[in-house]
């Protein structure tokens, strides 16, 4: 039996695309799957932000939710931590603080490395911006946060002051070697302090 051209193709057709949106699903699932493992292992460098409303204007925008930081201190489980790195940029130690990498080579003194270490941003989910934080700690209350994120067995090593109001402490522990950085309001060592970051020495 002959079977009409026409219906051979709308058979064609129909098969072709049933394949197409099989694999399409196939894709998606596998690509929620990925995404949702790289979520979860990544969850320590995840930033959570929220919608404000502007200032007598109508008008909204987004800002980290600074509320959120605290409660992932408050619930933090230190065995699941990583400390892997935020991204695939380094720092260096500079006059002022931090420099990126791309800058090393400047003539500006500020932005000349003060030693060979390069370190990577970790638990960017724990840091508190000095540019967006509202809130203030005491150089007690920091050390008390410092410690529910760092290595059971991490000890401060030595700390370095710089001009622009910024404290760098240094850890070692089993896990690799820390740096925290405090930004304080006013002076270093005088007031409170309004920056919390870490990062981690980058080993080759």
């Amino acid at each position: 039996m002959k079977i009409p051209c026409k219906i051979l193709l709308l058979v064609s057709i129909t098969i072709f695309f049933s394949i197409g949106c099989s694999k399409n699903n196939e894709i998606n699932e596998n690509t929620n799957k990925a995404t949702s493992q790289v979520t979860q292992k990544s969850d320590e460098n995840e930033v959570t932000y929220i919608e404000k409303p502007g200032v007598n204007d109508g008008s909204k925008y987004i800002d980290i939710d600074i509320n959120a930081i605290g409660e992932k201190y408050k619930n933090v489980d230190k065995s699941k931590l990583t400390y892997e790195a935020k991204s695939n940029f380094w720092w260096y130690e500079c006059r002022n603080g931090f420099v990126a990498d791309s800058f090393i080579n400047s003539e500006r003194d500020e932005y000349k490395p003060i030693n060979n270490k390069k370190y990577v941003t970790v638990l960017h989910g724990y840091e508190y911006p000095c540019e967006m934080n509202t809130k203030e700690f005491t150089y007690e209350e920091v050390l008390n946060l410092v410690s529910k994120v760092l290595p059971d067995d991490a000890k401060m090593v030595s700390s370095q002051d710089f001009e622009n109001a910024k404290k760098h402490l240094r850890y070692e522990s089993s896990k690799g070697n820390f740096l925290v950085s405090l930004v304080y309001k006013d002076k270093v060592n005088e007031g409170n302090i309004v920056g919390l970051s870490y990062c981690k020495e980058l080993v080759n």
